[in-house]
């Protein structure tokens, strides 16, 4: 039996809005997103997005080799020749790096005796000088990219829970699916070893970010301040749906995929109060009695939380 590497295809454009949308909720106050159902995926945490972040300041004291060091930490790529979304180019005390979360503009660090002279925008395409800068934060090109120290503490979990997984596949009398989760999971710990990130790096979130099992993975909602606001489109869907099927069909997929089981430890989504903005114009605040909310009484008994009914006349 032969391992293939998973083959997955990113949309550059929506991994891009993504990252912009990341590094804007952190920040800025001024911030409106709109997102689909991936706003719910599981990423990285955004303590350790904000940790590998290079902030940079003109007048800053800083080596060449070690402005380089830290881009090829946070996952960016040095190529001279194509000069893309992600990627970074030396030109003697010049460093151009074009951000992950833009698609039309780049940055140019200008250096002199380890010190930063000056930075600006430019047009990658033109080279033409934009906007000058005094400070610049460059994020990582991924969510996932995590500290090196937590890369070796998952690993070393993630190698305890492939001995126990291994080990029920055996007794079970599963050889060939033994031999397969044991290939695939070795070779994505070696990529995690040598480069910090693996293809289906999402069914080790719950590792890297130190969680225990059961615990939901950072999202992009934990990227929100704490009095952000929030509005559902169809929402009897997007929050019930994934609580009464997901746990149905995972237990299957893991098993056909033969994944690890933080892909099965990860929860559904789950609220403790739910805001609801009823279609109807109700005049006040009115409590779940009468028939009209039964479609509203449904959807809190699935999701076992309270719910308040707001409505303004002349809202709807």
């Amino acid at each position: 039996d032969l391992f293939i590497e998973k083959d997955s295809a990113i949309n550059e454009h929506i991994e891009q809005m993504r990252l912009s949308a990341s590094k804007s909720v952190l920040e800025r106050r001024d911030v409106i997103i709109v997102a689909t159902v991936s706003a719910i995926y599981g990423i990285g945490k955004p303590e350790s997005y904000t940790e590998m972040r290079l902030i940079l300041k003109v007048g800053d004291k800083i080596e060449q080799r070690d402005l380089i060091s830290h881009l090829v930490r946070i996952q960016y790529e040095r190529n001279d020749m194509e000069f893309t979304r992600g990627k970074f180019r030396v030109r003697g005390d010049t460093i151009d790096v074009f951000p992950a979360e833009h698609s039309e503009m780049a940055l140019r660090i200008e250096l002199f005796d380890d010190e930063i002279e000056a930075m600006y925008f430019f047009d990658p395409l033109t080279g033409k000088t934009r906007q000058k800068v005094d400070r610049f934060a460059i994020y990582p090109t991924s969510n996932y990219v995590t500290p090196r120290n937590d890369i070796l503490r998952a690993i070393e979990a993630i190698k305890d829970e492939l001995r126990d997984q291994e080990t029920k596949f055996i007794e079970s009398g599963k050889l060939l699916e033994a031999q397969r989760i044991r290939e695939r999971t070795l070779f994505d710990l070696e990529m995690l070893h040598e480069v910090g990130f693996c293809k289906g790096i999402e069914n080790y979130s719950r590792h890297l970010a130190g969680g225990l099992p059961g615990e939901p993975p950072p999202t992009l909602i934990d990227y929100l301040p704490k009095d952000a606001l929030m509005f559902f489109d169809e929402s009897h869907v997007l929050l019930s749906s994934p609580m009464t099927t997901s746990r149905l069909r995972r237990p299957i997929s893991v098993s056909i995929r033969q994944t690890l089981l933080p892909a099965f430890a990860r929860p559904v989504p789950t609220f403790a109060d739910v805001v609801v903005l009823p279609t109807p114009p109700f005049p006040e605040v009115t409590t779940m009695t009468s028939e009209l909310f039964f479609s509203v009484e449904t959807f809190c008994s699935i999701l076992d939380s309270s719910c308040l009914i707001l409505s303004s006349p002349g809202f709807f």
